[in-house]
């Protein structure tokens, strides 16, 4: 939590790439009108806060809402006040926009690290230490690695609270199970993935199929790229190695290295290829994010495969998407690897203990943790990939993305 001042070849299934919820909140004492404490501060007991309201700024959905709303339900019991969450996949613009115009919310879950890094240097948040008790609760319950995501420039300013594993590639295993295929263990290669992308290809042009192999999406408002840019992180994770991820989210080496370029190009490999993707870039690029796996489960299916995060889950069960009423995790549709108390579904249950597993390499988001104008809502990531797919030329796209980096970065 940070609070806002007023004024997000190594075996290439074994690894995956996270995206971490950071919880920005309340400032203590910041406004007489909103909550003005944690509402309980170490050692004592809970402070009355009746009539006060909390202003949250989120990039859930209607389903991440109830569960955050269970999460704080305890909260809002034993102090009395309540919380107003906004949801927006547009968290980002609205977040900066909010900010710059003196109407921050009090508590804020960017989509993006690189925005948090901005604004705790900007002096916009309120550090946990401004909150009596607030800083050692955390120190004492969270690990060091989560407590150091947090902490900039030496101040903590945040808590990351939810953890996404980006590392998910969507079937429907009654397609695959009729026709033969097998899904990738988490010690496949990137090969193995072309391999089975070209299977099913060539099976659909022998007429045993009219499915294609993929299904993508790409259009996320200011955030539109975002998938094509997890592909192409993902892959750099598997193929480069944890020691080349993180000097590139450093930017220790640059944005157009042969190594990131070389991700770039097998992530073409697959989007570019018009016999892989049903309706080609075009359609990925005009589709949105949210209703991308919806061909895998019409009748029949048109695509077999959908790479997206695994909050993918949420939108395959959103029949309000065009998604089938009534699919069930595990026999309608599931997951295999592109690389917690109580889990609500044997889904979620798989998912975490891809989060757990000591065999599996875990790195943040690299896009999220580049800096403002790089990653991010209309950063020149999500650009490029959107110009990738348009049909750009390559070396032209990243050296503009190496151009957005800041002088010196942080």
């Amino acid at each position: 939590m940070s609070g806002l001042r007023r004024a997000r070849s190594v075996p290439l299934l074994a690894c995956a790439v996270l995206s971490l919820s950071v919880l920005v909140a309340i400032a203590c004492g910041d406004d007489d009108e909103k909550a003005a404490t944690t509402g309980t501060p170490a050692g004592g007991s809970p402070a009355n806060l009746s009539g006060k309201t909390v202003d949250a700024l989120g990039i859930w959905g209607e389903e991440e809402q109830a569960d955050f709303q269970a999460m704080i339900q305890p909260w809002k019991t034993d102090t009395g006040a309540e919380v107003k969450f906004t949801g927006t996949r547009d968290v980002n613009s609205i977040l900066t926009t909010r900010v710059a115009g003196g109407d921050p919310p009090d508590v804020a879950l960017p989509a993006s690290l690189g925005i948090f890094h901005d604004l705790a240097r900007d002096g916009k948040l309120t550090p946990l230490s401004d909150c009596p008790g607030l800083e050692e609760k955390v120190k004492a319950e969270y690990s060091k690695e989560i407590v150091d995501l947090g902490t900039v420039d030496g101040k903590l300013y945040g808590v990351f609270m939810k953890a996404g594993n980006k590392g998910t590639i969507w079937y429907n295993p009654k397609f695959f199970e009729a026709n033969g295929y097998k899904p990738l263990a988490a010690d496949a290669t990137f090969q193995d993935l072309l391999d089975l992308t070209k299977q099913i290809a060539d099976d659909k042009d022998a007429g045993k199929h009219d499915v294609f192999p993929w299904s993508d999406a790409e259009e996320a408002g200011g955030g539109s790229g975002f998938p094509g840019s997890d592909w192409i992180q993902q892959i750099v994770l598997a193929e480069s190695g944890v020691d080349v991820y993180d000097q590139w989210v450093a930017h220790e080496i640059p944005y157009n290295d042969p190594k990131i370029k070389q991700a770039w190009e097998m992530f073409g490999q697959i989007l570019l290829e018009p016999r892989y993707v049903l309706g080609g870039a075009q359609r990925a690029l005009a589709t949105k994010f949210s209703e991308g796996a919806i061909p895998l489960f019409t009748q029949p299916p048109q695509a077999a495969m959908h790479y997206l995060g695994s909050f993918n889950s949420n939108f395959i069960t959103d029949p309000t998407l065009g998604f089938p009423q009534g699919l069930n995790a595990g026999t309608d549709f599931d997951f295999f690897p592109f690389d917690l108390a109580a889990y609500p579904t044997d889904l979620d249950r798989r998912i975490a203990q891809r989060l757990t597993d000591p065999d599996t390499v875990f790195r943040f988001d690299a896009d999220d943790a580049m800096p403002s104008g790089v990653g991010g809502d209309n950063g020149a990531v999500f650009t490029g990939v959107l110009s990738y797919l348009s049909g750009g030329d390559l070396d032209e796209i990243l050296q503009g993305v190496e151009n957005a980096f800041p002088k010196t970065s942080p």
